[in-house]
């Protein structure tokens, strides 16, 4: 797929999956945008990272989507992994996450759901 994206650029995924067997052009935009391009960091959040989670959250709340624009370099499905599944089960903590920020998570998980109205 990196031959294909460097020699028809990052945009057409149609045209680069017709060159992939079995593969979309939405999945293969997925596997370029979230691990395959090279300016996605892949290393565990750092302390100014994780600081920046922080004060994102503090100010908006849980909205992970949100958070995720305010790290520069992480992919996109980034907001997937910072997000809790389901208020109601504990889901597994994302490995990158350390730190504050990975309290503050694991708060947000599990936190009750606020009653309806």
């Amino acid at each position: 797929m990196k031959t294909l994206v460097r020699k028809q650029g990052a945009r057409n995924w149609s045209l680069i999956a017709q060159g992939i067997p079995g593969r979309s052009g939405k999945s293969c935009r997925l596997r370029w945008c979230n691990q395959l391009d090279p300016a996605v960091k892949k290393e565990p959040f750092s302390e100014l990272e994780d600081s920046h989670i922080i004060a994102a959250q503090r100010q908006h709340g849980n909205k992970w989507a949100i958070i995720a624009r305010f790290l520069p370099g992480r992919c996109a499905a980034l907001s997937i992994c910072l997000s809790p599944t389901s208020a109601a089960s504990t889901p597994p903590l994302p490995p990158l996450l350390a730190g504050r920020a990975r309290l503050l998570f694991l708060e947000a998980a599990t936190a009750p759901c606020p009653p309806p109205g």
